[in-house]
């Protein structure tokens, strides 16, 4: 008896464990992809004054 609730409380502990590996890579990937979703709008803001030249040859 004693061994099966040991048995649970590791899996338990397994599966706590997990659960907040993965809220943690989560919450990397979240910021990580909002930093390169402003370095993407940064550099479309530094590209938009040259679409407005034209080039004449």
């Amino acid at each position: 008896m004693r061994l099966n609730a040991f048995k649970d409380c590791w899996v338990d502990s397994k599966l706590f464990k997990c659960l907040e590996d993965q809220r943690i890579e989560t919450e990397r990937l979240a910021e990580a992809a909002a930093r390169i979703s402003q370095q993407a709008d940064e550099l479309d803001q530094e590209d938009a004054p040259d679409a407005d030249v034209l080039m004449i040859d």
